[in-house]
């Protein structure tokens, strides 16, 4: 059997966006990434595949400790804490923009798995919906991301995390009135957060600054044409011159 030598530019294609891709589909799959440990939860070195490659990790006393604080759905947490570090890799360590939603992609794959799994009460459901909610924003899926985070306020108003994206999302889309209200809920909620009244005045000043440009511009407008016969007054030119984890 003959192949045209069309037919075979086509294999060589093939053959060579699969070699490039090959890289890519390993580091997917093997998204242990263990060197974001240190920034992930403390219960991910205990997970299945995680205790197997880190030091200190298969240690019986805290997989059992572990075990006794979230049930049976630990069992399956290192899908949760492998979407972590996916979504880790695609913050800081994506060469290009298709590695970066590749890693995306397979972060919400992980957390998807482990949310499916996972008692609709459980303690940590709000993580995980905030976390699946993380990537899907950076995805550009921000209207995946609303129901997730809405779910995750009304399990734990109080649990500020998953408040703080839903308003940096609604303020990334100008939607900055909903912002300020996702915001003033969630502090009702938790008032002695500092991280909520700091987001808060942040919002306050940059409507501020929003409101005064107009003005200022105005200003200026009419101080150009009162100069044409009055000169400026100097005084006028002066004056217009901290991610928590809910298991512990």
């Amino acid at each position: 059997m003959q192949i045209s030598v069309n037919t075979r530019k086509a294999f060589a294609a093939v053959g060579c966006a699969t070699a490039l891709l090959a890289p890519l589909r390993l580091e997917a799959q093997n998204w242990f990434l263990e060197k974001y440990l240190p920034i992930m939860p403390p219960y991910c070195r205990y997970t299945q595949m995680y205790r197997e490659r880190v030091e200190g990790g298969n240690n019986p006393a805290e997989i059992k400790r572990w075990y006794d604080t979230l049930g049976d759905t630990f069992h399956n947490m290192h899908h949760y804490c492998g979407g972590l570090g996916l979504l880790h890799a695609a913050k800081f360590d994506s060469r290009t923009p298709q590695e970066r939603e590749s890693k995306l992609a397979g972060a919400i794959g992980e957390f998807t798995y482990q949310i499916d799994r996972t008692p609709p009460d459980h303690v940590l459901m709000p993580e995980f919906l905030n976390s699946r909610a993380d990537a899907q924003i950076r995805l550009g899926k921000g209207n995946l991301a609303v129901p997730d985070l809405l779910r995750a306020i009304e399990l734990r108003p109080d649990w500020w995390p998953s408040s703080i994206t839903l308003s940096d999302y609604y303020k990334s889309v100008g939607k900055t009135d909903l912002a300020r209200e996702v915001l003033e809920k969630a502090l009702a909620a938790s008032p002695d957060s500092n991280t909520l009244r700091s987001r808060l005045a942040n919002l306050d000043a940059e409507k501020g600054a929003r409101q005064a440009t107009p003005q200022r511009s105005a200003k200026r407008a009419v101080s150009k044409q009162s100069a044409k016969t009055v000169p400026m007054r100097t005084d006028e030119s002066a004056s217009q011159s901290a991610e928590p984890t809910l298991a512990k």
